[in-house]
């Protein structure tokens, strides 16, 4: 699962929801770090995280000067009612408020 989860996540880009002008950002990189953006037009905020696989299904997150969160994740394509087939990576509990991201759907993947 860890492959899986490398690269950037956009809550607003799941297409299971309609914008609220807002979005969170989460990216995934290779080597264990990361960052969290939340943006709205006019300000943004972006958070350093470090990241690392539990087990098959979790991940434990930290942001800059917080405890760490173990959170279940799943990545599955799917059909949304927004944006069509797009990757989406589901986690419960949340790290911050969105607990649903998305991205383009790789072809080939289902």
């Amino acid at each position: 699962m860890t492959d899986v989860v490398i690269g950037e996540w956009s809550a607003e880009g799941s297409g299971l929801y309609y914008s609220a002008f807002e979005d969170e950002v989460l990216c995934f990189h290779e080597d264990g770090t990361g960052s969290h953006e939340f943006a709205r037009p006019g300000t943004s905020q972006v958070e350093a995280l470090r990241w690392r696989r539990v087990d098959e299904e979790h991940l434990s997150i930290t942001l800059e000067g917080r405890a760490a969160v173990v959170t279940r994740v799943t990545v599955a394509v799917e059909d949304t009612p927004l944006a069509g087939r797009v990757e989406v990576l589901r986690m419960s509990p949340a790290v911050l408020s969105a607990t649903e991201f998305g991205r383009g759907a790789p072809s080939g993947r289902a």
